[in-house]
């Protein structure tokens, strides 16, 4: 679920809203119900570019998702149900 906000001519917010069950584990990795919610800010610079910064938190229901490393020797199973993300991307359009 999205929902988005004009701030502006060159600025909108949004709240995102999401919940899935990856009953096998095929999307994430590890089989549990997950829920996510994240606040975003879009901002155009021009017609070509524009910045998206976002702060989420997800959360994993059924069993721990976050904080496991399979790719180390010997590998780190996750041990978290919750995860905080802040990121950003630069957008150019040409």
């Amino acid at each position: 679920m999205y929902w988005n906000y004009k701030v502006g001519p060159l600025d909108n917010l949004t709240l995102r809203l999401e919940y899935y069950d990856d009953q096998q584990g095929q999307r994430t990795g590890t089989k549990t119900r997950y829920s996510e919610i994240g606040f975003g800010w879009q901002h155009w610079f021009s017609p070509q570019v524009e910045i998206r910064p976002e702060i989420a938190y997800y959360r994993s229901w059924d069993a721990p998702a976050f904080n496991g490393n399979f790719n180390a020797t010997p590998a780190i199973a996750p041990n978290r149900s919750f995860m905080w993300l802040a990121a950003m991307d630069l957008i150019w359009h040409y």
